[in-house]
């Protein structure tokens, strides 16, 4: 278990609402000792290199360097992933966390892989197994959310299924590389599945964090893509803060059976979808003057609270840390 009095060195993006800022902010407030860089910042302090010369595809950087910066020592180094590929050439141990299962490994030899997708650590044995093969402590810690961010009891404005999308659905070759990414079925039946009104969209080229949590606590039910591997996001957890209904695709059984075994269920805690004809069903089921949002959005706000906050997710990682 890491001491309090341990020094922390954390690695991370700067930005806000990143995962990285939100864990930083967590660690702190238990009254861990933390430092932080970001890959910028590492670049900028240790090397005249090019950014293109370091990110997760080129060369990695030495954490023997970057530990130079620092006198006193680091006990840990806590590496969120980003564009840098670090190479720990220490005896500190390097905790990190690999968000995007598909991308290259952002650490070439981490003594911890922690990961947030439930299929991450399929999808890394199969494409990295010389890399996955040497690391020998692996935990899946999942999505968490702040509930002191959200409004837990806003008045819903939007009704029915919602959507936010980053694109704005005049650019027929974008909108088929966006919907090419997530699912063909949606993207062949999207022109009749939205006129037919089952789905609202907040359209735009950027859709800002701020506007993306004002409509999301404003709406009934929020839709939640996925692929066939990846099929949960911390917009889920923020949802059931919010008592917002997530509507969340599930591409096979076996996702289905996972998001069981976390308390998101059908008609309990969520809404699970496979393709259009069950987004139609769910429509109308949110339409029925005789269905209670309240019973099962509160059934998922209980959920979140008690296993999805961002003070459980760092206790339960401070804990097995040795």
């Amino acid at each position: 278990m890491v001491s309090k009095n341990s020094n922390i060195l954390f690695v991370g993006e700067r930005g806000y609402n990143s995962w990285s800022q939100n864990i930083l902010r967590e660690i702190q407030k238990q009254g861990y000792y933390c430092e932080f860089l970001d890959p910028s910042e590492i670049l900028r302090l240790v090397t005249s290199r090019d950014r293109n010369d370091y990110t997760v595809y080129k060369k990695p950087i030495s954490l023997r360097d970057i530990l130079k910066l620092f006198p006193e020592g680091m006990d840990y180094v806590f590496y969120s992933q980003t564009w840098l590929r670090l190479v720990n050439d220490t005896h500190v141990p390097v905790i990190y966390w690999h968000h995007e299962p598909h991308l290259p490994p952002g650490v070439m030899n981490p003594t911890y892989l922690l990961t947030n997708h439930y299929s991450a650590l399929n999808i890394l044995l199969d494409n990295w197994p010389w890399w996955y093969a040497q690391i020998k402590r692996k935990l899946h810690v999942g999505f968490a959310a702040n509930p002191a961010e959200f409004d837990n009891n806003p008045a819903k404005e939007y009704m029915g299924i919602n959507h936010i999308s980053a694109f704005d659905g005049t650019d027929s070759e974008r909108r088929g590389e966006f919907w090419n990414a997530f699912m063909m079925d949606l993207y062949h039946n999207w022109k009749t599945f939205a006129c037919n009104g089952y789905v609202r969209t907040l359209g735009g080229e950027i859709v800002s964090y701020e506007n993306y949590k004002v409509f999301m606590e404003k709406s009934e039910a929020l839709l939640s893509f996925g692929t066939i591997g990846i099929i949960l996001s911390r917009r889920i957890m923020e949802m059931g803060i919010a008592h917002t209904i997530p509507v969340i695709h599930v591409p096979s059984r076996k996702a289905e059976k996972y998001m069981n075994s976390i308390g998101l269920r059908h008609m309990k805690t969520c809404m699970l979808y496979r393709d259009v004809e069950d987004l139609k069903n769910i429509s109308e089921q949110l339409a029925d003057p005789n269905f209670d949002r309240d019973k099962m959005t509160e059934r998922l706000y209980n959920i979140v609270l008690n296993n999805f906050t961002y003070e459980i997710k760092v206790k339960q990682i401070m804990s097995i840390i040795k």
